[in-house]
């Protein structure tokens, strides 16, 4: 008898506070300094690229120019730092954790179809506003994981997934474990169930709320006394 395959779960890499991109691009810098080649670039003098630079590192920073040195930063975490990342071969380091031919980094590409092979997705965020990866993720078809880290999870998750309170990780590890893998009937629902959020029904939502306040301006102007000339 062979044994069950494990389910295949998507993750976000990200932080949970102020600057948290920021903090995990510097750690895996850190961490994986003496594999890449790769030179820090920093376009202020202050803020997390400034105070917490990893040691060993070689730093550039960018002068004033066409491109704020702001978005010199952002440039530099999404598109170099992750490429250094994908050109190194880190299975050495995945099997030194224990965890070797159970990690992937996708990288960069086609989020709906990446999303669409998941079995589930884990959010462990402790706060958010509206984590548009749930709405992606369900709109893709795969059930949520979540902690109930925003006023709206519990009603955007629903009855697709598992919603958990932050901070408790038992509880999230529980949960993950025992999501239900969704039918494909499951699947559709959860993608229907997301069309309210693309961009032509928020659009169309808020032009009718548009036209309901108008209207209800002028029934209350129409309402008010009308002054009158001596």
């Amino acid at each position: 008898m062979t044994a069950p395959k494990p389910p295949v779960v998507m993750v976000c890499l990200h932080s949970f506070e102020p600057g948290g991109g920021e903090r995990v691009a510097l750690r895996l810098c850190g961490a994986l300094a003496p594999m890449l080649d790769l030179r820090l670039v920093r376009g202020r003098t202050s803020g997390v690229m400034a105070s917490q630079a990893p040691a060993g590192v070689p730093l550039q920073v960018t002068g004033s120019g066409p491109i704020s040195t702001a978005a010199w930063e952002t440039l530099w975490l999404i598109i170099v730092l992750a490429r250094r990342i994908r050109q190194q071969r880190l299975d050495g380091l995945f099997a030194a954790l224990g965890l070797g031919g159970r990690i992937t980094l996708p990288g960069n590409g086609d989020a709906p179809q990446g999303l669409a092979a998941a079995d589930v997705f884990l959010l462990s965020s402790d706060q958010d506003a509206l984590p548009a990866a749930v709405v992606e993720t369900l709109a893709s078809g795969p059930p949520v994981v979540a902690t109930d880290c925003c006023v709206s999870m519990r009603d955007l998750v629903g009855s697709f997934g598992t919603v958990v309170a932050p901070g408790d990780t038992s509880a999230l590890a529980q949960a993950l474990r025992a999501q239900p893998l969704p039918d494909a009937a499951k699947r559709a629902a959860a993608a229907t169930a997301m069309q309210r959020f693309t961009i032509g029904q928020a659009a169309a939502d808020y032009a009718s709320l548009f036209q309901q306040l108008a209207k209800s301006t002028r029934l209350r102007r129409s309402s008010w006394p009308q002054s009158r000339s001596s």
